[in-house]
């Protein structure tokens, strides 16, 4: 399943106040998808990439998103910053920083519920030297 769906999925339901039209919304979703790709959306609605019992959390600081944000939109700490500061959410900055994106990538595969969810746990269990470079660089993707 493209994450462009998924996503346009969770923009719909979050505009909505009715939990049986949610429901009707999810349900449609996971129709769509494989046994897999039903494990990876139900963790990625709740915000989460694996069960609790795993103890395995995102650990994903606002600074190091900002980052990332500033390595795929081509815009300044400064500029996120501010973004992020009149929006009151990091993900509508990024979303309107990257509307007015400047350059645009030569290729462009599109991302999918698979991926997204494999560099959110690879992210989730980086430790180590050099970890956060390669956290940011994983959520850059």
């Amino acid at each position: 399943m493209k994450f462009s769906r998924l996503a346009l999925v969770f923009d719909e339901i979050e505009k909505k106040s009715s939990r049986l039209a949610m429901a009707h919304d999810v349900a449609e979703t996971f129709k769509q998808c494989t046994p897999k790709q039903a494990k990876q959306v139900t963790l990625l609605m709740q915000g989460i990439v694996a069960p609790a019992h795993e103890g395995i959390e995102l650990g994903m600081a606002d600074k190091l998103a900002i980052r990332a944000i500033q390595i795929v939109s081509g815009k300044t700490e400064r500029e996120v910053e501010a973004a992020y500061r009149k929006k009151g959410d990091l993900g509508d900055a990024a979303e309107e920083l990257l509307a007015t994106k400047k350059q645009h990538a030569l290729t462009k595969s599109e991302l999918t519920v698979e991926k997204v969810y494999g560099n959110f746990h690879k992210i989730a269990v980086a430790g180590g030297g050099g970890s956060q470079d390669h956290k940011v660089k994983l959520l850059a993707e």
